[in-house]
């Protein structure tokens, strides 16, 4: 039971990169882009994961090629790392879909 985001990337490719678990966490779902050219490399992928980390106060795991890194949505209650989570979220999401 966890609610998750489809992106259609380049050709109809669908990406899900971000998901809402069962137990009250947001995950970026760094596993689940093969649909994105922009996403594909470990460099980009370790940028979004240090802009995602600074934004919430850090993620459960580094690991950025094939992992699923997490963080408690309570945080996002602080008004300031809601907006910083949804400038990075947004870019994120536009780089999902290329």
């Amino acid at each position: 039971g966890s609610i998750f985001s489809r992106v259609a990337g380049p050709g109809g490719r669908s990406s899900y990169p971000l998901f809402i678990t069962v137990g009250g966490r947001g995950q970026i779902a760094f596993g689940y882009l093969s649909g994105s050219q922009e996403l594909a490399t470990t460099e980009r992928r370790q940028e979004f994961h240090a802009k995602f980390a600074e934004a919430v106060g850090g993620l459960s795991k580094a690991n950025v090629k094939g992992g699923f890194p997490s963080f408690m949505l309570a945080r996002l209650a602080d008004p300031p790392r809601a907006q910083a989570f949804a400038r990075v979220a947004e870019e994120f999401l536009a780089a999902a879909r290329r």
